[in-house]
């Protein structure tokens, strides 16, 4: 949703508000919505069951029972089983359409399931149950542990749910969705600067970018927005027990939440629910219950064939009418009562031509003709083929191995009836003013494709059999580019000497792709992008890489007097050899890797419009005065820097305590702080100023506990580093790797091995606590690299699978594109210690990519994958 959409739902959103004359808490008339499950299974559940689940969905959206909560609401909504038809006839309200959508794609395939039976939606609400949903409903990307991704049970459209099930908690969460709600950690930030807008829109859930684990406390912003309009006037807990949240543990809606809901039905539904149950869909027309179904001897008719639909009813039924008319794909009480075919028990059809039909059956008691039992369903008439895929993943970023980022999609094809096959592969850049790739096709049955350039790419499949074919509908995948970004900025400038400098700067990476170790940065007296006579004041080069997505903090040491520079600039990926003013490449975003344009560093960039920050140098202020908190019994280090401006260098510099007297004339000053002191710092600069300050020492006592000091994750996991301490002390975690965020009270710890992490806390005044320590185990995968470079360097001349141990069998393979096999082996030894050296019957050969798989078993039973996969690709350099 746009902010632009966000902000129109919040005005109509509060426009309703303002018709209401009750609070949140008062009781309003209770709304009841007919529910009708369309059930795409070849097994049915009892219509007792589905009553059994409708009791708990009811307790659920009332605050009873099992789902009774302190901090839940009653929403006032009950549901209950349609027992009358769009055209007046009985029902259980549980239809049974078997057909092979029971499987079925959420990106793909919804229409297709709705249209296989719909009723009109101003009256009932739709749940469709099926088998399994194909889909994504999150993935993540880090650059340290690659994709995360989460599958789907179900979801919301616009005619109502789809389930795999009918657990409560599922059902309830896309109902949820359906009455207007967003999941309690929607846009995955704490943002909560107008909770109306931000996150959920809802004010009485706190911020949340946590979507999974119980008792979480993610955001630090519940105080904001006005206290969230007089709900939070504390940091609280994530509400990990909402149903609209994705942690294990839902029990509840919030009042809020009720009120968005009503605020759906009322603007969006208004025919949908009643007041109590008195609507007629909710009574059958008949005094017994009676019910009809059918079902058909093939599920792709085609023209001129004859099919049977065979009956199927319970209750006393004589007296049968079959019409069959062209489908509008939605069952209302308005569609005409025409095209009567039949009034036998069982039908059998022939259709005249290929295109969409509805067939209903009434069935009634030749004693009681005004009451009558109906079942209608949507019928696809064809040539007899149906084309239908899916993917395993819905997004990715890839380019061709400059970045090293080249990803794969495979599309499995679940057609019907077919005997060939055509892919099709459309690619549009995202920038309409590059140019795009012409299409790709292929006639496999099953496609695993690389995609080499970032872009829209539409993927359809043409499934054949003789003059027979079928489009399937098209798959839209947005493959984003991937080459890394880089972004400087200087915290601070001090004085290291008379005539160096230290800068204090942070680099983050904005794209998926790693900076690399060496990456240069220069900085200038001046802007290097204006200003030609710019001084280059020195280089640096990165130490160590950072991932896509990260941020590293970094010091150099400049030659230079800080009194003489006014500001000081900073250039990213800048080798400080280039004529001035810089002129950067043509942005790297969305171009074709053939149209790449690298700068001297050899490293191309997204966007080169952030590479450059500047810090200003103020050397006018001066802080006079401060008081300091230390730890008793602990020696503390001051200089000129903790009291005066740190733009300046001393020439002399004189302390002295109010109880021990004379300490030092040293720049700087260690002092063991056992009692409460006042020093006196005098200092002559470079400019003979003579300047006084005071520093008021005060001894602090911090502390905090450890609620556990060993944690067990598995790679690509991880676990929350919790302490029980005061929430306004800044903590500092190390080493940062794996840490969310390594100065954060609690943070999600996520390591790549095993690691030893220490904290500290510091409280308000500076104190610093005694450290203490956290050890994290990593169960380890085992990997292969992507890239080998058997060039003879004794660098990556080997290519090894790491981590690959306590192991029953293996067998692992190395093929070409043309499946020609040049290495295999089922050796422990061989594959971990020696490897492959790019070489087949003794001769190496080129750079290129290579196809790998794998297969084994553990000792434990599980089988044996690398990276995650039992099959992939790498690259071989030369």
């Amino acid at each position: 949703m746009t902010s632009n959409q966000r902000i129109e739902l919040a005005s109509q959103f509060s426009a309703w508000q303002a018709t209401k004359a009750t609070s949140l808490n008062a009781p309003t008339e209770v709304k009841t919505i007919p529910l009708v499950f369309h059930v795409i299974s070849p097994s049915v559940p009892s219509v007792a069951e589905v009553e059994e689940a409708i009791v708990q969905l009811n307790d659920a959206y009332s605050n009873k029972g099992q789902f009774e909560t302190n901090g839940g609401a009653d929403m006032e909504i009950i549901f209950d089983l349609a027992r009358t038809a769009p055209d007046g006839g009985a029902t259980t309200g549980i239809n049974h359409i078997p057909t092979d959508y029971t499987n079925m794609d959420m990106d793909l395939e919804d229409t297709d399931l709705v249209n296989h039976s719909h009723w009109d939606q101003s009256k009932y609400l739709n749940i469709w149950l099926v088998n399994s949903i194909e889909g994504e409903a999150l993935a993540d990307y880090t650059g340290r542990s690659w994709w995360t991704r989460s599958g789907v049970g179900g979801y919301a459209n616009g005619a109502g749910v789809v389930v795999t099930s009918l657990t409560t908690s599922l059902v309830a969460h896309e109902i949820g969705h359906y009455l207007g709600l967003f999941h309690t950690w929607e846009g995955r930030n704490c943002k909560n600067d107008d909770c109306l807008l931000d996150g959920d829109m809802v004010c009485d859930t706190p911020p949340d970018k946590s979507t999974g684990g119980c008792n979480d406390n993610s955001c630090h912003t519940d105080t904001l927005s006005n206290y969230s309009n007089n709900t939070f006037f504390i940091d609280t807990l994530d509400m990990s027990t909402n149903f609209m949240d994705y942690s294990s543990c839902p029990l509840d809606f919030s009042l809020g939440q009720k009120e968005r809901m009503h605020f759906t039905l009322d603007s969006s539904y208004p025919t949908l629910s009643v007041t109590g149950r008195t609507t007629s869909v909710l009574q059958s027309p008949c005094t017994d219950v009676r019910h009809i179904n059918f079902y058909m001897d093939r599920q792709y008719p085609i023209p001129n064939e004859e099919v049977l639909f065979q009956s199927n009813t319970m209750g006393n039924t004589t007296n049968y009418r079959w019409f069959v008319t062209p489908s509008d794909f939605i069952w209302k009480e308005t569609d005409p009562r025409v095209g009567l075919v039949s009034t036998l028990a069982d039908l059998r059809y022939t259709f005249p031509n290929e295109g969409d039909f509805k067939v209903t059956v009434q069935a009634w008691d030749v004693s009681d003709s005004t009451c009558f039992a109906s079942f209608s369903r949507y019928v696809r008439v064809g040539c007899g083929v149906d084309a239908r895929f899916y993917p395993d993943i819905r997004v990715i970023a890839s380019k061709q191995p400059h970045a090293l980022m080249t990803d794969s999609v495979r599309f499995t094809n679940r057609s019907y009836n077919a005997t060939s096959y055509k892919w099709t592969i459309s690619h549009q850049n995202f920038d309409s003013t590059n140019p795009s790739l012409p299409d790709t096709t292929s006639d496999l049955k099953d496609l695993h494709f690389y995609f080499e350039e970032p872009g829209e790419y539409e993927i359809s499949l043409t499934a054949i059999n003789g003059a027979c074919e079928d489009q399937s509908n098209v798959f839209n995948l947005k493959v984003f580019d991937p080459t890394m970004e880089g972004s400087p900025y200087i915290e601070e400038v001090l004085c290291s000497s008379a005539d160096t400098l230290l800068v204090l700067f942070s680099l983050s990476n904005n794209g998926y792709d790693t900076i690399n170790v060496g990456t240069p940065v220069a900085f200038y007296d001046r802007d290097p992008r204006y200003v030609a006579t710019a001084n280059l004041m020195g280089t640096y080069t990165l130490p160590g890489f950072i991932y896509g997505g990260e941020s590293n903090l970094y010091s150099a040491v400049l030659a230079g007097d800080i009194t003489a520079i006014d500001e000081l600039f900073v250039s990213f990926n800048d080798t400080g050899t280039v004529d001035l003013p810089i002129q950067y490449p043509p942005d790297d975003r969305n171009q074709l890797s053939t149209q790449t344009i690298f700068p001297p560093s050899g490293y191309s960039e997204l966007t080169y419009s952030n590479n450059v920050n500047s810090y200003k140098i103020d050397v006018s202020g001066f802080t006079q005065e401060r008081d300091t908190i230390v730890c008793d019994g602990q020696v503390i280090g001051f200089d000129f820097e903790d009291m005066f401006d740190p733009s300046f260098c001393s020439d002399t510099v004189f302390w002295v305590s109010e109880h021990k007297g004379y300490l030092s004339s040293d720049l700087q000053l260690n002092y063991l702080a056992n009692e409460d002191d006042l020093i006196n710092v005098v200092y002559r600069s470079v400019s003979g100023m003579e300047i006084l300050g005071i520093i008021n020492v005060r001894l602090g006592r911090p502390s905090f506990d450890l609620s556990d000091t060993v944690y067990r994750v598995r790679r690509g996991e991880g676990v929350t580093l919790k302490i029980e301490g005061d929430s306004s002390y800044q903590y500092n975690w190390t080493p940062e790797e794996g840490l969310s965020d390594p100065y954060e009270m609690s943070p999600f710890a996520s390591p790549e091995q095993n690691t030893r992490y220490t904290v500290e806390a510091v409280d308000q005044y500076g104190c610093i606590t005694l450290a203490k320590q956290v050890q994290v185990w990593v169960e380890t995968t085992a990997h292969l690299p992507n890239l080998f470079t058997p060039n003879g360097d004794h660098s990556n001349d080997y290519l090894l699978i790491y981590g690959l141990e306590s192991i029953i069998d293996v067998s692992f393979k190395i093929w070409t594109k043309n499946g020609v096999v040049v290495f295999a082996s089922n050796d422990l030894v061989t594959l971990t210690k020696y490897g492959w050296d790019g070489k087949y019957r003794g001769k190496p050969l080129p750079s290129g990519v290579f196809f790998w798989g794998v297969s084994g078993t553990y000792e434990d039973g599980n089988p044996i994958y690398l990276n995650g996969v039992e099959s992939g690709v790498i690259h071989l350099a030369r």
